[in-house]
């Protein structure tokens, strides 16, 4: 038994889809498995739907895998943090101390390192917006630092 679950653990998940969408099509065909176990007639009139579903998600699966994003680290200990075009992940320290002087916290200076003033402002910006205080950027910080209100005459851009 022990080998059994072994393998199962092992096997791929499209592969596990595919097998059991193909038995829940069969259960439809039996009325016992086994000689053991019956099939209600109510039970098997939802085989086929169920099965065709399981197997059309492993089919898919098998064919698009999907792979895991992966999702930097802000706080490498280099004082970057990496630029990303993905929305969900924040872009550089110069980008966010651009940001934060748009916000209108402080008049940091773009030194693109992640000093002391800049910590502290990150801190007022996450306490005064609700969100949890590290000094840190986070994908939730960056994205609140997106969406707030801007001082007038700010730019995108940085000089």
């Amino acid at each position: 038994m022990v080998e059994l679950i072994k393998s199962v653990q092992s096997t791929p998940v499209p592969l596990l889809l595919i097998l059991a969408g193909i038995l829940f099509i069969l259960l439809r065909f039996v009325t016992k498995i086994a000689g053991a176990i019956e099939v209600d007639p109510e039970q098997r009139k939802w085989t086929i739907p169920i099965g065709l579903f399981l197997l059309t998600i492993g089919l898919i699966l098998n064919f698009f895998p999907v792979h895991p994003i992966p999702v930097p680290n802000p706080d490498d200990g280099t004082g970057q943090i990496p630029v990303q075009s993905n929305p969900n992940t924040v872009g550089s320290v110069a980008d966010w101390q651009h940001l934060l002087n748009g916000c209108g916290y402080g008049q940091l200076e773009i030194t693109d390192s992640m000093d002391q003033k800049t910590q502290s402002e990150t801190k007022r910006f996450q306490k005064e917006l609700g969100l949890p205080v590290t000094g840190k950027v986070d994908s939730l910080t960056w994205q609140a630092g997106l969406k707030h209100d801007k001082l007038p005459g700010w730019s995108n851009e940085r000089q």
